[in-house]
């Protein structure tokens, strides 16, 4: 049920412009990877929701990321100019994520730091802890961490219009 959920949720999500021309079917195999990943990873449906969240909000699933081209991306958006991987956008201190042999292997080990870094931040300071505990500066607060609790909150809601 995770899956189609999610797939449903990030279909109806605004498509980077780089890949506007990408039909449904195109994304749904782009993005089926990293939904695989969240499903496995994410122990509850809010772990779930926050990992989509996170995801859309660091590169809104755009194909040069979710393909690991990211030096193709465009000036200025080239995963933090090739120190991040992942959909999640994370750096060196998630080894795994830029180690592991596979792709989908990279994916699950990449969903796994982001989510554990999410779990502490929100012991400190709930769902904005989550968010802003990724960049390593571990903030609770900030403008660009409201717009991620709300698409975080839509999302949620969302998996549990879907699961009914």
């Amino acid at each position: 049920m995770c899956f189609e959920a999610l797939l449903a949720i990030l279909l109806s999500l605004a498509v980077w412009n780089g890949d506007a021309a990408l039909s449904p079917e195109s994304r749904t195999v782009l993005y089926s990877p990293t939904i695989d990943a969240i499903c496995r990873v994410g122990k509850t449906p809010q772990e779930q929701a926050w990992l989509a969240a996170q995801a859309y909000s660091e590169t809104h699933l755009a194909s040069y990321v979710l393909t690991e081209r990211c030096s193709a991306g465009p000036v200025g958006s080239r995963c933090d100019a090739g120190l991040a991987t992942g959909p999640w956008q994370l750096h060196l201190h998630c080894r795994d994520a830029w180690k592991a042999t596979t792709y989908q292997e990279r994916l699950d080990a990449g969903a796994r730091c982001a989510v554990r870094g999410a779990r502490h931040g929100s012991t400190v300071c709930g769902i904005r802890g989550a968010f802003g505990f990724q960049t390593g500066i571990r903030v609770c607060s900030g403008n660009w961490i409201e717009p991620r609790v709300r698409l975080y909150r839509l999302i949620l809601g969302r998996m549990a219009e879907v699961q009914r």
